[in-house]
């Protein structure tokens, strides 16, 4: 696979962004409202993808710098985006 990964520009994002999500006949629209930097050992997956009162999509990425002795980035960065078309 050449080229930068899926999720290479995600730290360009900010608020207000707005993320389409599309597959078949189907589009939906999120709006980002918060984006974190989450140092990798306090990034517990059940707070970051828990449960939500609302429809959201929640993306997240290695961010920071390269640990060679881990083999994975020191950071995990994290968007938080709400449904605005449902």
């Amino acid at each position: 696979m050449d080229g930068p990964a899926i999720f290479w520009d995600l730290a360009d994002l900010k608020a207000g962004d707005e993320i389409t999500v599309a597959g078949g006949e189907k589009e939906l629209k999120f709006k980002v409202y918060a984006m974190e930097s989450v140092e990798l050992d306090l990034a517990d997956v059940k707070d970051i993808f828990g449960y939500r009162s609302t429809p959201e999509l929640v993306l997240i990425t290695c961010s920071g710098e390269f640990n060679y002795e881990r083999g994975t980035r020191e950071e995990r960065l994290v968007v938080y985006a709400e449904l605005i078309n449902p």
